[in-house]
């Protein structure tokens, strides 16, 4: 989904929103006015136990339907019938008191620290730029011819502790932004809920539950009178308070546990995908606008990335990642060719990549009678393997030469296995981080044609 698709998106929904406001605003002109009308104006959804308004771009619907429930697990935790229920669950909230208290205490000093940290590098970088030009110049080549590795000011920088925030668009893709809207209102509705919980574990009553919407970003909320929360114990009150933030972190922890038994995977088995991990990545996805649209179609696998292979049994290793984000790698095997096809020209060897001209060929690179010798070459019968040709590391037969693309071409074979079992090559030239950028991969394929191939990854992208 685009920025502009889902801005259109949300126009649409508060447009329908505000229009059925506007409805049942006109539908109620005709009714007597109540004292409370003017409170009331707003509202355009008032059932009997159900409440919602609207005021520009946040929607706010709140509920005392679940009231009745609340009062029934109160009367539980009151009553005579379950003591070692009670019991219990006073432990297990007193152990979410000083957990939010630990907690809280290890966020006060990790934001000291990196407000520290801010600090000192804001201080360095005004330092460093009232250094006169010849000093900053010196400075800078310098760092320059560093081996690899940088210095120790280098790391030092590098070991701050740095927060990646999650920008739909920005850091993560746009698509996520639905997965981590409903990750977050989970999230807040299991918060609310060890409030809740808490509550009535001290017989104090629930005012209402609900959500809201402000733009698109979800909430949910639970109330309690304040004159009955200020009567309660310290203690209590703080069981209550830190219950919906330890009910967050025994929930992170449950899901972790699952992850770490292979929940996941045995239950994926069991409603109808193959773990195809063993062989390579599974086409989820491409982009309208990629090249490659058209060309890896959505349940293909790739097998390899030039020479490495995709296969693996390390769930936690993420080969498809490291490879394309990874510097520009040579391939460590060539192609045995005719010598004389690189005694050509080699203008392509000397033309930014990006020129227009020649753009159908690419420099390759060999060593004939122990000199150095290059030539501009179609790459896509070679790399393709549409003509037979052998692979090589450094000799050939005679008259043949070992000829490698030069990592100047930017080109990079993706071998697929196509859902007909018939397996091609796909030449991709261009960055590699873009073929990351705009395919999506996963690792299970569907046994039936009915169940989705995305399914899956959705899930994993969505528990992540």
């Amino acid at each position: 989904m685009s920025f502009t698709s889902f801005v259109f998106f949300l126009a649409l929904v508060w447009s329908l929103i505000h229009g059925l406001s506007h409805v049942s605003k006109r539908s109620r002109q005709l009714l007597p006015l109540y004292p409370d009308a003017v409170r009331r104006r707003a509202a355009f959804w008032n059932m009997k136990h159900c409440r919602a308004t609207v005021s520009l771009l946040h929607l706010r619907i709140t509920t005392s339907a679940f009231n009745a429930y609340h009062d029934l697990l109160a009367d539980k935790f009151a009553g005579k019938r379950y003591p070692r229920l009670t019991t219990l669950s006073r432990l297990f909230y007193n152990l979410g008191g000083v957990m939010g208290v630990l907690g809280m205490c290890g966020a006060l000093a990790a934001l000291t620290w990196m407000t520290g940290c801010s600090v000192w590098s804001v201080a360095r970088k005004l330092l460093v730029s009232s250094v006169d030009n010849a000093s900053l110049e010196s400075h800078i080549l310098l760092r320059r011819g560093l081996p690899e590795g940088g210095s120790n000011l280098h790391r030092t920088s590098s070991s701050y502790p740095v927060i990646a925030p999650i920008i739909p668009g920005v850091t993560v893709p746009l698509d996520h932004l639905p997965l981590i809207l409903l990750a977050v209102f989970l999230s807040q509705i299991i918060h609310e809920i060890g409030h809740a919980i808490a509550a009535a574990l001290e017989s104090l009553p629930a005012v209402a539950a609900g959500v809201s919407f402000i733009v698109c970003i979800p909430a949910a909320f639970v109330t309690f009178p304040s004159e009955g929360l200020q009567v309660l114990s310290p203690r209590a009150r703080t069981r209550i308070i830190a219950a919906g933030p330890f009910h967050n972190l025994v929930f992170w922890c449950i899901l972790v546990l699952f992850g770490r038994v292979g929940a996941g995977s045995l239950a994926w088995s069991v409603i109808g995908y193959d773990n195809v991990g063993d062989a390579g990545k599974v086409v989820l996805d491409v982009d309208a606008e990629s090249p490659l649209y058209g060309h890896l179609l959505p349940g293909a696998i790739i097998t390899k990335l030039d020479d490495t292979s995709l296969g693996t049994s390390n769930l936690s290793q993420d080969i498809w990642t490291t490879y394309l984000a990874s510097p520009e790698i040579r391939p460590t095997l060539g192609w045995c060719i005719d010598g004389k096809l690189l005694e050509g020209t080699d203008a392509c060897c000397s033309t930014p990549v990006d020129s227009t001209d020649a753009s159908h060929l690419s420099c390759f690179t060999g060593a004939r009678f122990s000199v150095d010798v290059q030539g501009c070459l179609d790459p896509i019968p070679i790399l393709t393997g549409r003509n037979e040709t052998t692979r090589c590391s450094e000799e050939c037969a005679s008259g043949m030469v070992c000829a490698k693309a030069g990592p100047e071409t930017q080109l990079l074979r993706l071998t697929v296995l196509h859902p007909s079992k018939e397996e091609a090559v796909v030449l991709w030239s261009g960055p590699r981080s873009e073929v990351w950028a705009e395919v999506t991969v996963g690792t299970w394929i569907p046994r039936f044609r009915v169940l989705p191939h995305s399914l899956p990854w959705i899930w994993e992208t969505f528990w992540q």
